[in-house]
């Protein structure tokens, strides 16, 4: 695709301009304007050379803004190309340099990018933080098109965090904006943007209609890689409404303009899907060949060594910041000390008539030391009160100790035993740890009464089972197992899991489908609390994954059939002989609180074979805060975490989870209740 005529002629006369100026803050200017123009133009490499040797000179002039604004231009180009540890490292650089000159504007997209990179790398907290900075500053310098920007970025990240209500909140404000301004590329993207949302709730039509819109508008922009961007998405609305030919055409269009480009993220947007597709047609061979594609170019964007050198470009600009303020904290005490000999020096010239005054002042010295014994006495009586008080409040404390200790006994007699879990599932385990002494995560199982070959039973709760092993005696019948996290911890959170595993219990016990049960428990759980939409009404409730299993054998061995809901919790696979975490998504919907009385969670069926394992956990593993740096663990180091551990036995698996966890949060607190079920078929 040929770029607009007004981008060249605009590279053309800069380049004039360029050739036949001086070298003076001018020329560096120019330079800076001719690298953006080559950026948006998609010639990277020659923005890049320009960026480079307007720093050289901007440098040799001592012109700070001039070198400021060529690194952003570097930032910006890594950014576009995918090569986000780079551009972060350039991007820092940029921001020590505006801080100087306080240049709002700058400041402003500079921040924009900072949280673009920090998204595309996961790390939602730093996104979000950079682009509110980026709003708070374009709203005081009342930038519109940047407000729009910003928005539409923040609704980007609310989006990847889950977040729906602030996600069409944001977008639409942007687009509001976008329109009033006649933005065409600010309108495409965020109608690009709307398209994903719809796409997620499975809105295929409305979706396609926001795509539609949006490629339209990307190519009266030029904006090349938004038109790439949208095709894939297109492709990927015709995959879910079965379109195989449809998809590829649009695959196809998108991939051609990636790969002129050299937008690497888009490419492995689009090759994924594609792979799909040629698998759907009975393509294995392209199948195949684009999956290869495909896992190339995500190692490349997201290696190790990137985001290693992403946290040393932020360490380093912190450390470039502490030196200076530690210099500017040294010249201080230099004066300070200097002023205080000066004091020193008109000390000794008066020190005569001080000693006069010595004598004048005993009298009051010594009544002042009466004054002072009569009050070391009142002091005395009252240190005796409170260390009487501090008696009372220990004891007071011992008793609400021992009286959550004792609730801790009852929650637990609630939960099933980890032993009756094993014997149905020999090669699983329940990492269990309240951040309190009880906690607001439970587990729940229950599997099918079977006769008893000695004539007893095990006991599992409440309820008395005899059960045998997955692959033994138990085929077709049904077994289920959850993980479940209701709101806070400790006591409040304690009471909400007894509230929730009771419900949950009933709701087994009346229903198979794994849909039909947490409908019914959201109920119970509204009943229970008397929830309505009145503003006094409790928001409590809870998120759930809950698994209804059915085993089978087949010619390969063990089998299993797993029913699948859950709550805003999803589910985690690795399948035998794989590299990669395949993720059962959740529906968007808590158990009470917020949510309707009638409600509908999807089911999935999954197949599962011998050695294949699935995991159902809250989130406290993943949010646990900790590591050299204090930073979240993240769902991505999670699941890094279980493919490292996918050949070790189950018992091994937990111990490792448990000391990584330890080891990760070090003398940091526990921020919240941890459950991790893990079961191998």
């Amino acid at each position: 695709m040929a770029f607009a005529k007004g981008d060249t002629h605009k590279i053309d006369s800069l380049q004039k301009v360029l050739h036949s100026s001086k070298p003076d803050t001018n020329k560096v200017n120019t330079m800076n304007a001719l690298a953006r123009a080559c950026n948006g133009a998609y010639e990277n490499s020659k923005a890049d050379s320009l960026s480079n040797a307007a720093i050289a000179l901007a440098d040799t002039l001592h012109y700070i803004k001039g070198s400021a604004v060529a690194y952003y231009m570097l930032a910006v180009s890594c950014r576009d190309r995918g090569v986000y540890a780079k551009g972060l490292e350039y991007g820092y650089k940029s921001l020590a340099l505006f801080e100087q000159i306080d240049d709002k504007k700058d400041l402003s997209e500079l921040y924009n990018v900072f949280g673009i990179i920090y998204d595309c790398e996961g790390d939602y907290t730093k996104a979000l933080e950079f682009h509110n900075k980026a709003l708070d500053m374009r709203e005081k310098i009342n930038d519109k098109r940047g407000i729009s920007i910003s928005l539409n970025n923040i609704a980007c990240v609310y989006g990847e965090k889950g977040d729906m209500t602030k996600v069409i909140e944001y977008f639409t404000k942007a687009l509001n904006l976008f329109t009033e301004l006649g933005d065409k590329y600010g309108m495409g993207t965020t109608h690009n943007n709307l398209g994903s949302v719809y796409g997620d709730l499975n809105e295929c039509e409305k979706a396609k209609d926001e795509y539609s819109q949006a490629l339209k508008l990307s190519l009266e922009s030029n904006d090349l890689a938004g038109a790439a961007s949208t095709y894939g998405n297109l492709g990927d609305i015709a995959i879910k409404q079965n379109h195989w030919q449809e998809a590829l055409d649009y695959e196809n269009k998108g991939l051609e303009i990636a790969k002129k480009i050299g937008a690497l993220d888009v490419e492995k947007q689009i090759e994924e899907p594609m792979s799909s597709v040629y698998e759907k047609m009975g393509d294995g061979a392209k199948a195949l060949e684009h999956y290869k594609i495909f896992i190339s170019l995500r190692d490349s964007l997201l290696n190790k060594e990137n985001t290693r050198k992403s946290v040393q470009a932020e360490m380093t600009f912190d450390f470039e910041k502490k030196q200076a303020a530690i210099k500017a904290e040294q010249d201080k005490k230099d004066l300070l000390e200097k002023e205080q000999a000066r004091k020193q020096q008109m000390i000794i010239y008066f020190i005569s008539g001080i000693l006069l005054l010595v004598v004048g002042f005993a009298f009051f010295a010594y009544r002042s030391y009466m004054q002072k014994q009569k009050a070391n006495k009142e002091l005395d009586i009252r240190n005796q009160k409170l260390e009487s008080a501090y008696h009372i409040i220990e004891e007071k404390n011992r008793e609400i100790t021992d009286s959550i200790n004792y609730a801790q006994r009852i929650q637990q007699a609630i939960l099933p035993s980890i032993d009756a879990i094993r014997n149905v599932f020999p090669e699983s385990f329940v990492l269990f740890k309240p951040k309190d002494i009880v906690s607001g995560d439970f587990y729940f199982f229950t599997a099918p009464s079977q006769p008893s070959p000695i004539g007893k039973g095990k006991e599992m709760g409440n309820v008395n089972f005899q059960v045998s092993p997955i692959g033994g005696d138990l085929e077709g019948a049904a077994i289920f197992i959850a993980a479940a996290d209701c709101t806070g911890h400790g006591v409040p959170g304690a009471f909400m899991s007894m509230i929730g595993s009771e419900k949950l219990r009933d709701a087994v016990q009346q229903y198979s489908n794994t849909g039909q049960i947490l409908n019914m428990l959201n109920k119970g759980i509204k009943a229970s609390l008397h929830q309505s939409a009145d503003l006094g009404s409790t928001r409590d409730g809870m998120d759930i994954a809950l698994c209804a299993i059915t085993s089978s054998a087949d010619a390969s061995g063990r089998a299993m059939k797993v029913q699948f809901s859950g709550a805003y919790r999803p589910m985690y696979i690795i399948r035998k002989n794989t590299s990669e975490v395949e993720e059962i998504k959740a529906t968007k919907k808590a158990i009470g609180g917020f949510t309707e009385e009638e409600n509908d969670f999807l089911v999935n069926e999954i197949s599962l074979k011998q050695d294949d394992v699935f995991y159902i956990f809250s989130d406290g593993y993943a949010d646990q805060f900790g590591g050299a740096d204090g930073k979240k663990l993240t769902t991505r180091k999670f699941k890094e975490l279980l493919l490292s551990l996918k050949d070790k036995p189950m018992a091994e698996q937990q111990k490792t989870m448990e000391a990584f966890l330890e080891s990760w949060k070090g003398t940091r607190e526990q921020l919240d209740d941890v459950l991790v079920i893990g079961v191998k078929v």
